[in-house]
């Protein structure tokens, strides 16, 4: 019944510029707790006691990222709010070097390098669509 229109971003929106923002802070060498959105060093044994005792898994990592890019792509293309396109690019950009962080913290892992130079791949596609 609110026929008002509202300049305040839905909470969805938020969170995945939230989510964009935890992800840009990634340093290499740092792995991301996906359950707790908290950002870990990889070469810490109690660090990676507590991701692997709450259930946390690359595998998960890369699911979550997928998520968030996806989501991510979503809002831009049902979007025409200039401003909120403008944080949302500059966010996506940001979260890149995250995610090419991630690359060297896992580079023992081919698996994982290879599904995060994906991940890059679709966001540089994404970025790059803006300068259309």
């Amino acid at each position: 019944m609110n026929n008002n229109k509202s300049n305040k971003t839905p909470s969805y929106v938020d969170n995945i510029i939230v989510d964009l923002k935890i992800i840009s802070k990634i340093k290499k060498g740092e792995k991301l707790n996906t359950n707790t959105k908290s950002i870990v060093n990889s070469n810490s044994w109690l660090a990676s006691f507590n991701r692997n005792m709450s259930g946390e898994s690359r595998n998960l990592l890369i699911l979550y990222l997928e998520r968030i890019i996806n989501d991510t792509y979503h809002i831009i293309e049902n979007t025409n709010d200039k401003i909120l396109l403008d944080n949302i690019y500059l966010n996506l950009k940001n979260a890149k070097t995250g995610i090419e962080n991630l690359l060297e913290t896992y580079n023992n892992d081919i698996n994982i390098t290879c599904k995060l130079s994906v991940i890059i791949d679709n966001v540089e596609k994404i970025l790059n669509s803006n300068d259309d």
